[in-house]
């Protein structure tokens, strides 16, 4: 027989049933002798010196994996700083862009509104003004000085809270709506209904309203136009109304949800 095929022949092998004892008899002596020393602490000093031996080969372990990953984690952590610098540039390119285009367009708006003034005559020009209040009497910081007269408009948020009555070169005295001697408004809702606007003392009233004409809670109440007041001023809503049942006319309380003396500043035009 050639070696080559002594060597390809498969021959299986055959455990006898004496080597099967013998197998197993081994296995459990190591391992009751395993569970013996455990129990009376014969293998402690043996796992002491496996553990002096191993843990500093596993420090010496970590160590040289983080030696061989730190140029890596270095070149990661650099290039994401490269990608913020580039979004960083990125976005202030974008600001700088933005912000000529602001500013391109704070000059146009500078040029319309001095063009816009010029056009404008005088009595149209709007002055603001700090409200004081004086004795019970409500004053502006500001007078002929500084081109008040009488019979100008005081608004507030938009909303029409009263006329200049006296004005002296510093300061000017302003008839509020809601007073009983102040002004009268020729006003119109927002349906067409036209109407008085004056005060009570304490409110702004609705009056000279036909009883037979239906008006509406919560309706908007505007400026209907006469001397020194433009018309759609807006003046307050309809709260509340009171018809008696045989008046030819009707009154409705106005709300004004500004106040002269609670801004802390007020627009006269």
């Amino acid at each position: 027989m050639s070696l080559l095929t002594r060597f390809t022949t498969t021959t299986p092998v055959v455990f006898s049933a004496q080597t099967l004892r013998q197998e197993w008899l081994v296995s459990l002596v190591v391992v009751a002798f395993f569970l013996v020393g455990e129990f009376v602490g014969i293998l402690q000093p043996a796992r002491g010196l496996l553990e002096w031996v191993i843990v500093p080969f596993n420090l010496r372990v970590t160590q040289l994996l983080q030696a061989t990953t730190q140029p890596f984690v270095y070149l990661e952590s650099l290039h994401t700083t490269q990608r913020r610098v580039q979004d960083l540039e990125r976005n202030f390119t974008q600001a700088s862009a933005q912000l000529g285009e602001m500013e391109a367009l704070k000059l146009e708006n500078q040029a319309l509104r001095q063009l816009l003034e010029a056009e404008l005559p005088p009595s149209n020009k709007r002055v603001l003004s700090l409200p004081i209040v004086a004795y019970g009497r409500p004053l502006l910081v500001g007078g002929s000085e500084q081109g008040l007269a009488v019979g100008k408009m005081v608004l507030v948020s938009q909303t029409l809270v009263g006329l200049v009555n006296e004005v002296s070169p510093q300061q000017s005295e302003v008839s509020l709506l809601s007073q009983e001697n102040g002004p009268t408004i020729l006003a119109k809702t927002e349906s067409g209904i036209q109407a008085l606007v004056n005060g009570d003392g304490k409110r702004v009233v609705l009056n000279e309203v036909p009883a037979s004409i239906e008006l509406k809670i919560g309706e908007r109440v505007v400026t209907q136009g006469q001397e020194g007041v433009a018309p759609n001023i807006f003046i307050g809503r309809i709260a509340a109304i009171k018809k008696e049942p045989a008046a030819a006319v009707q009154t409705a309380i106005l709300e004004q949800l500004v106040s002269f003396y609670e801004a802390s500043i007020v627009e006269v035009q």
